[in-house]
């Protein structure tokens, strides 16, 4: 445990050294990403219309999209299936798990912390919340919370990280967090839009730490310590 601690400090040590490196491309594609949002946002409501499925007429699919809404939170995606890769890789001492458990855990943090600081600055109202769809700047209360949308940014940025590092579990992760963002739009918490921005800035997220793994190089181990005090 204390090995990934050590790791995950260094991941994050050299996320950040690969965010400075690129940091113009980074802010220059969130920003085309933003202002692509921003003109889109004139059609999320008919979008959102041909998207969704009546709850009155179709009450499993609205009921399905709510148990994956529920596993895509946080605390099951990214952090319970991290936690789960990590003990496997742990059980089966295999390292290149353990590293990829952690890198997902990281990317799917650091994008959750982004989207929780910037959303409430922006306020824009969900779909369900029946106001008006305009930014109210500033606003604390969760029902005015759409944009960008969270569950998505968080999945989406974790599931980059592990397809890169671990395809076999990453891509079905990936397709899962594609059901994420529909299944946010159907139960009325998100808009296309929210979701299209979510998923971009998870991949840019995504990507940067898959990077910072690339510098980080492999996990400090207490056999490799051993060795070097020989």
């Amino acid at each position: 445990m204390c090995d990934s601690l050590k790791y995950t400090g260094r991941l994050l040590k050299e996320s950040w050294a690969v965010t400075k490196r690129f940091k113009w491309l980074i802010i220059t594609l969130s920003l085309v990403f933003f202002l692509i949002a921003f003109w889109t946002m004139q059609y999320d409501r008919e979008w959102l219309n041909g998207i969704r499925k009546d709850p009155g007429t179709h009450p499993e699919v609205h009921h399905f999209a709510g148990e994956v809404s529920y596993y895509g939170m946080y605390v099951f995606t990214p952090l319970g299936l991290c936690a789960a890769i990590w003990i496997f890789g742990w059980r089966l001492n295999r390292e290149h798990l353990k590293r990829a458990a952690i890198a997902c855990f990281v990317a799917g943090t650091v994008a959750g912390i982004i989207v929780n600081v910037f959303r409430p600055g922006f306020a824009r109202p969900r779909p369900r919340a029946e106001l008006p769809d305009r930014f109210h700047w500033v606003e604390f209360d969760s029902d005015l919370h759409s944009f960008p949308s969270g569950h998505v940014m968080s999945n989406i940025a974790g599931a980059t990280t592990l397809t890169l590092l671990q395809p076999a579990v990453g891509i079905p992760y990936f397709v899962f967090s594609g059901a994420i963002g529909w299944s946010r739009m159907q139960r009325a918490s998100h808009y296309p839009t929210d979701v299209g921005l979510g998923t971009a800035l998870g991949i840019i997220v995504g990507l940067t730490i898959a990077g910072g793994v690339r510098n980080a190089g492999p996990m400090p181990s207490r056999q490799n310590k051993n060795a070097a005090d020989d």
